[in-house]
């Protein structure tokens, strides 16, 4: 049966259900723990449908084997395109608990469902805490968590040393996914901010491929910058580092294992522009362009022909959008979005870049549209 988590991932829960449930705590009793103080909630209801042309970001090879029903075994999905319903429900308590600093508790729930291809259906919590601490500064705690994310099946290479190439040694293979991040941001001028991050991300693989599981750790910096009354744009750099390399714990260790090792070093930059349209008639709407570029350098110590996948392999993932979004009230906005994704393998090896780019390389548009209702309490 589809998935199978290691009992490591099992061993996180305890710890994982008790933040979440001192944090609904937080959220459901708040009026009455701070019933002296001045306080506000919000509630915020996103609907949003969107069309996926790619949703399992094959490659030109892969979409082609899919069409002619190659690889028995290897297809879990009945169309490689799919339309997605996302819901999210945001619920926000603000309080003045130290004078005029707000804090601010926050619960985030949001699901992707996928239309046709259910396998493909995933959940997304997300709970936190900010603090302003003074008029120009503030920072926030937060916690998310994904139950289970399906990539795509993979060949299990030790069900094959067993089973042959057959369909069955075709696996699930899929992802738990927590992040514990924090930030802190300052205007340093008038229409100037700088927030400075951090996030640290756990990934735990179903048991077919545990040599995968990693440890992420995230650095960021976002300026913020008003130009004028119409115009806002955003730049950001993240270096990201991901530990990953694989080994079976039962009777390896990291140094003594020649599997793969999919460790990273990343370089991401981002930008953003919106500008606010002329009115129409009362209604204000906006227009943004965003860009995303990653520079990915896997450091496998493997050789080629023990990990093809990962020696010497460079990722360019890039991503680009274009989004117009119009108030219709103060509580209600609709948006229209089309987003592009793709990637570009390439390796230091020589004789392995037209393999790595067969496997790796895709190219994916989203585009849709999202309702969001306010309300204020």
């Amino acid at each position: 049966m589809y998935p199978y988590f290691k009992n490591s991932v099992q061993r996180v829960n305890w710890r994982r259900a008790a933040l979440f449930l001192f944090s609904a705590f937080l959220l459901l009793t708040g009026n009455h723990l701070f019933a002296k103080r001045k306080k506000h909630m919000l509630v915020n209801f996103q609907m949003s449908t969107i069309y996926d042309n790619n949703i399992l970001r094959y490659s030109d090879q892969y979409l082609k084997r899919f069409i002619y029903r190659q690889d028995s075994g290897r297809f879990h999905i009945n169309t490689y395109d799919d339309i997605i319903l996302a819901p999210a429900l945001k619920i926000y308590f603000s309080f003045d608990i130290f004078k005029k600093n707000k804090t601010l508790l926050s619960g985030d729930f949001r699901r992707k469902q996928y239309l046709v291809n259910n396998i493909k259906s995933w959940n997304y919590f997300n709970i936190g805490i900010k603090q302003e601490f003074a008029r120009k500064g503030s920072f926030k705690l937060f916690y998310s968590y994904i139950p289970d994310f399906y990539v795509r099946h993979f060949r299990d290479k030790e069900w094959v040393k067993i089973y042959g190439f057959t369909p069955v040694t075709f696996q699930p293979f899929s992802f738990q996914k927590e992040n514990l991040g924090t930030w802190i941001q300052y205007r340093v001028f008038i229409h100037t901010i700088i927030r400075l991050s951090f996030l640290h991300s756990n990934y735990y693989y179903n048991s077919h491929f545990t040599e995968y599981n990693s440890k992420n750790n995230l650095y960021g910096i976002k300026i913020k910058q008003t130009v004028n009354k119409n115009l806002r744009m955003e730049a950001s750099y993240y270096y990201v580092h991901s530990k990953a390399k694989g080994y079976d714990a039962s009777y390896q260790t990291p140094a003594s294992s020649y599997g793969p090792d999919a460790s990273f070093t990343e370089h991401r930059f981002f930008l953003s522009a919106s500008y606010k349209l002329p009115r129409i008639n009362k209604y204000s709407h906006y227009l943004e362009i965003l860009g995303d570029f990653r520079k990915r350098y896997f450091s496998s110590a493997n050789y080629l022909e023990l990990d093809p996948l990962h020696a010497g392999r460079i990722d360019n993932i890039f991503m680009s959008g274009l989004k117009y979004k119009i108030s219709l009230n103060k509580s209600l906005q609709l948006s229209a979005f089309c987003y592009w994704f793709g990637r570009k393998t390439t390796t230091l090896a020589e004789q392995n870049k037209e393999y790595v780019s067969n496997e790796k390389d895709y190219s994916q548009y989203q585009t849709g549209m999202t309702l969001v209702y306010k309300l204020k309490m």
